[in-house]
């Protein structure tokens, strides 16, 4: 959804109702959060100091952070890393 949202650096990001990160930066055309670039049009709406992303958005996090789950099961599977239960 595209609209007139006023986001500032800070605002904490949700994917409905868990909290993704904080807003890291601003852009013209939106706002960088973990590194990732969130375009106006991924977002569902803001409240307060919160913004909520819609479905691209929060189906970009998701993408995100399965990709970070497979990295890092990658590294540990090179390292013999283990992580408590």
């Amino acid at each position: 959804m595209s609209g007139n949202f006023t986001i500032r650096e800070g605002m904490e990001v949700y994917g409905g109702d868990q909290l993704l990160g904080r807003v890291e930066a601003l852009r013209d055309d939106g706002f960088e959060m973990n590194g990732l670039h969130y375009t106006r049009e991924m977002l569902g709406r803001v409240e307060g100091d919160r913004v909520y992303l819609g479905d691209s958005g929060a189906d970009r996090h998701g993408e995100y952070a399965a990709a970070q789950a497979q990295r890092q099961q990658h590294y540990d599977l090179e390292t013999g890393a283990e992580h408590p239960a």
